[in-house]
């Protein structure tokens, strides 16, 4: 008895036993048992394995055609295609164009049209304002006197004591490499002596730097740790600054002769501008990294004593992430090799196999010479780079759907090559197509995104699988035809020799065979056991509960998912950067030098203007638009001006809270910095002139003081007068040292030139101008609120608290005033905090948003594909279920929604659809009428193709888990759940859903109420005869 005789008769005797236990159910039994006797003779009858399956003679395909009597020559254009492609690429590269104009060290998170993001954007660039005058570089000129950076080093004993002497000393030799460094002398912040700015430290206290406020501030040999801390904490100018280095578990009690600490810090300041001028960013990043990051990574690696050491600063953040992504980018290499590796394996064909990897190099080219050139985007981020490792897999999943059904036709006879590359290609390219749809348009629905990174990412994404998509159907049969003819038959251990051609053949002879090769062992496996395993009648049922209880669970998870409060993390948290940001931000007592939100209430400035920004320029900052009717000059303007801030100061414990404003640790005051009010007080106490300014009382001080103010260069009809006052206070007289006061308002207060400004005297003390026009001022409120802590649930109240605030105040002011916004502008140019808080929300909108979008464009692409509502309703079911569990792993994995995690929720309908896809379509196509042999059909024909596309998807992402970017990690463990939750939910759900309730015949397609639209439209549209 032949094997295939032997299969039938296996299938013949489960199914009579499946009969005899079915026959106590009646007439229900004999209707299986006649079903199932049908079944099995229809199966034996067609099957024998003696004579090849006939297959309809179609005409074939033009390209097919072409193909097949033109081999060499549509393989020679084709390639000739893609090394233009990659020709292209390079002379674009060689002539200096920006072809991939790449940025890893930033993900562009912008809501580009929200007032918050315009109004940070306004304040951070209200330098740029028309005819500014620089008043801080005129009075601080010279070379690293403005601070660029700062390289913090924390000590931490987890349960212990870093206050020793033992330990003190470990920290002092620490400052001494730091200070001793090389080039430390050259890049160090300076102070007014022109020397380096000594190192931030808490053995400040102990070196006599403070030593003329106390005897007791002079304990270099650290032998009375207790008391020289207690005498800090005892004077309020220095208590303030010894909260900085203080651990949380702190305590100081020098009666009890106690201090200790879990944690420390010290740490240098580096300043610009440089001398030698240059790229600073770049001269400092490599600075630091060449002078301080080994000896550092040494201590942190090795500790220093009983101590862990951890370090930071921008400029080695930087530096190391620009380093980091081109070693992960490496990995791609890795995910290259086994992909290669895999589909020799499975392909049996080097020559395929090597043509189809360079296809989806290329197939990345041509892509991104359409983004860029044609579509003229700017920015290359991060995510872009996970592009590579998902065309990977989908290329992969692509060249494994055509060689399977390339490798099933040889089961069938047909009149001529070309017929069966024909069906071939009908059959692959009409799978690949659904799949390369249903993912192109769930990648393409993030064009709509708000953010750059993702929507940017979205159409990338989607033009890579269409140009890949074109690739395989174009490129690949002038590949297979080729090594068909010309190569199967130089066999090696990999290739398949049932797919040799007999010598002698040529594309247009008959190819028909007199015994055609048995099915593979996958493809009999599929069929056979794993059919009978999802259709039994008791299998089938655990199978359902299991996916149930499977996808409850993590459907749970995934209502435990929160928006992320933090940045965007981009190293994982065990790297010495992350650790060192985590203990400075979280263990360390509130200070004066935290990084708390500071509130800044602006005049004289409008919300920027960005229209003049190519659409993908992240980095364009627009343009500065002013508020032409800000006046100070009037009294009742400055009254009113002054009177606001006093509100400020004076405003009830509720208000507050309310506002979340941080007051003074040591004095209880309200953290509010207004100029007008010290403005006040100055000349309350030296009076010079009283306040508010009076235009005569000003003309009248300038020319008392001859010395400073020469009256014959000031313009005739001279009127500011206010600003004359304004900058005699700030620079104490025009002094070269002006004091406090000048480096505490400075920068909120922007003046610009016009006709009424003038130099001061020859014999002034210090050259500059004066009689300028005020620009811009502003107020700053520090709050409670620290980036990274608190979460749109607690902040975006505040914020509107703090809008409805100077909305009511505004309301009061004369007009001249009466136009301030507030903002959260953050100092290093990110998102302000009300603006992230925003974008937080609009992750987890946007999240949702895309799912369901990705969802019904899946829907309505298997609906139309497969021509029935019933398989693409069922199919879209099982993706939905594959990302409620994908959207359980996040919490799982203790990740919150954040930028990466909203981007992989959008495109998780993207992946997860493709292998449902292949046996919603393989259902769909099957000749079988009964649902039973439609599943053990559709499992036979791409069962194969579904493992073989999610292990090489699945190897792809393996690599990814090894990158030490976060983007590139937690993107390498989501896809790894995503590919391998579809996997198992299509063969196992779905399968078992299709044999248990699919559609048979024609129930549920859609062909019999178009034909019958198509009958009635041609019947009204019948023109009446004439006679």
């Amino acid at each position: 008895m032949t094997d295939e005789n032997e299969k039938h008769e296996s299938y013949s005797e489960k199914d009579t036993d499946d009969i005899m236990e079915h026959k106590t159910l009646g007439k229900d039994a004999e209707k299986y048992e006649s079903d199932k006797e049908l079944d099995v003779a229809k199966e034996a009858t067609e099957s024998n394995e003696n004579k090849p399956q006939p297959s309809p003679a179609k005409k074939p395909v033009w390209w097919c055609q072409k193909v097949t009597e033109y081999p060499a020559i549509t393989f020679g254009v084709t390639l000739s295609g893609h090394l233009f492609m990659l020709l292209l690429s390079g002379i674009l590269l060689m002539a200096g164009y920006d072809l991939l104009p790449i940025n890893f060290t930033s993900v562009p998170m912008d809501l580009t049209e929200d007032d918050t993001f315009l109004r940070d954007l306004a304040w951070n660039n209200r330098d740029s304002i028309s005819n500014f005058y620089d008043r801080k570089r005129s009075q601080t000129s010279g070379s690293r006197t403005s601070w660029y950076d700062r390289l913090t080093v924390v000590f931490y004993h987890e349960n212990g004591n870093v206050f020793t002497k033992e330990n003190f000393k470990l920290i002092e030799s620490v400052e001494e490499e730091l200070q001793n460094a090389k080039d430390y002398t050259k890049y160090c912040l300076l102070d007014v002596d022109a020397n380096c700015t000594k190192v931030n430290s808490i053995l400040r206290y102990f070196d006599g730097t403070y030593a003329s406020m106390d005897s007791d501030l002079n304990d270099p040999d650290y032998d009375n740790i207790p008391q020289t801390l207690e005498t800090v904490q005892g004077i309020p100018t220095l208590a303030a600054g010894l909260q900085f280095f203080l651990g949380k578990n702190y305590v100081i009690d020098g009666l009890k002769n106690t201090a200790s600490s879990d944690i420390t810090r010290i740490s240098i300041d580096f300043g610009s501008p440089l001398e030698d001028g240059g790229d600073i960013d770049k001269i400092m990043q490599e600075h630091q990294f060449d002078s301080y990051a080994g000896f550092l990574k040494d201590h942190f690696e090795n500790g220093l004593g009983s101590m862990e050491v951890s370090y930071q600063s921008e400029s080695l953040f930087t530096y190391e992430i620009n380093l980091q992504v081109i070693k992960d980018m490496s990995l791609v290499i890795g995910s290259f090799v086994f992909i290669y590796i895999f589909m020799v394996i499975q392909v049996g064909s080097f020559w395929i196999t090597s043509f189809s990897i360079m296809s989806v190099f290329t197939s990345f080219l041509g892509a991104n010479f359409i983004y860029r050139v044609i579509f003229d985007y700017r920015y290359f981020g991060i995510f872009h780079v996970l592009a590579i490792f998902i065309i990977l897999g989908i290329g992969a999943d692509d060249v494994f759907v055509l060689m399977d059904t390339w490798k099933q036709t040889k089961y069938q006879s047909y009149p001529t090559l070309a017929h069966r590359l024909s069906d071939t290609y009908r059959r692959a390219a009409s799978a690949m197509l659904v799949t390369s749809l249903t993912t192109g348009l769930a990648f393409f629905t993030n064009f709509f995104s708000p953010f750059l990174s993702i929507s940017s990412f979205g159409i990338f994404s989607a033009l890579v699988i269409f140009v890949n998509y074109l690739s395989v159907i174009i490129f690949l049969p002038t590949v297979v035809v080729t090594y068909h003819l010309w190569w199967a038959k130089y066999c090696c251990c990999c290739c398949n020799r049932q797919d040799v051609v007999l010598e002698g053949a040529t594309s247009q002879e008959n190819l028909v065979e007199e015994s055609v090769p048995k099915e593979g062992i996958f493809e009999r496996f599929f069929g056979g056991r794993f059919a009978d395993f999802v259709m039994h009648k008791v299998f089938r049922w655990i199978i359902l509960l299991a996916f149930l209880a499977f996808v409850a669970g993590f459907g749970y998870l995934a209502t435990t998912l929160e928006t992320q409060q933090e940045g965007t993390v981009l190293l994982k948290d065990t790297h010495v950067l992350e650790i060192s940001r985590y203990r400075n931000r979280n263990l360390f007592v509130p200070s004066d030098e935290d990084e708390n939100t500071l509130v800044i209430l602006a005049w004289g400035l409008k919300k920027q203007d960005l229209s003049s920004c190519h659409f993908t320029d992240d980095t364009c900052a627009g343009q500065l638009v002013q508020d032409e009717e800000f006046d100070l000059s009037s009294t009742a303007n400055q009254q009113a001006f002054l009177e606001f801030c006093e509100k400020l100061k004076d405003l009830d414990s509720k208000m507050v809270d309310d506002l979340a404003i941080k007051t003074n640790s040591i004095t209880g005051n309200i953290s509010v910095n207004c100029f007008m009010e010290n403005m006040k007080s100055y000349y309350e106490n030296n009076g010079k002139l009283s306040f508010p300014l009076m235009h005569t009382e000003v003309e009248e001080f300038m020319t008392n003081n001859s010395n400073i103010y020469d009256m014959s260069t000031v313009p005739a009809n001279f009127m500011n007068t206010f600003e004359v006052g304004l900058a005699y206070w700030l620079t104490n007289g025009h002094v070269p040292s002006p004091g406090e006061q000048f480096f505490d308002f400075v920068e909120y207060i922007g003046e610009v030139t016009d006709d009424n400004t003038f130099e001061l005297s020859k014999n002034a003390s210090y050259q500059e101008k004066s009689g300028t026009h005020l620009g811009y001022a502003g107020i700053t409120v520090e709050t409670t609120l620290v980036f990274g802590t608190v979460g749109p649930q607690l902040v975006n109240p505040i914020a509107e608290r703090w809008e409805e605030f100077m909305k009511t105040e505004m309301a009061k002011m004369p007009s001249g005033v009466n136009r301030g916004f507030q903002c959260t502008p953050p100092p290093d140019g990110d998102s302000g905090m009300w603006h992230w808080m925003k974008v937080q929300d609009e992750l987890a909108n946007s999240a949702v948003r895309g799912i369901m979008i990705g969802l019904l464009v899946a829907l309505c692409v298997l609906v139309t594909t497969t021509v029935n509502l019933v398989i693409g309703t069922l199919a879209t079911i099982i993706i939905s279920l594959i990302t409620v569990s994908v959207v359980g792993v996040i919490p799982l994995a203790g990740w919150q929604l954040g930028p990466l995690e909203s981007l992989n929720l959008s495109l998780v309908v993207g992946l997860a659809v493709d292998y449902v896809v292949h046996l919603a379509e393989a259902y769909h196509v099957s000749e079988k009428r009964d649902r039973r042999g439609r599943t053990r059909e559709m499992l036979r024909r791409v069962g194969i193709s579904v493992i073989s596309g999610a292990t090489t998807t699945l190897g792809a992402s393996f690599f990814m888990l090894l990158a030490k970017i976060t983007f590139f990690m937690q993107f390498g463990i989501f896809m790894f759940c995503t590919i391998g939750f579809s996997m198992v939910f299509s063969l196992g759900l779905f399968s078992t859903v299709m044999a248990l309730i699919g559609p048979e015949d024609d129930f549920g397609s859609l062909l019999p109420p178009i034909k019958w639209c198509k009958s009635k439209c041609s019947k009204s549209f019948v023109h009446p005869v004439i006679d």
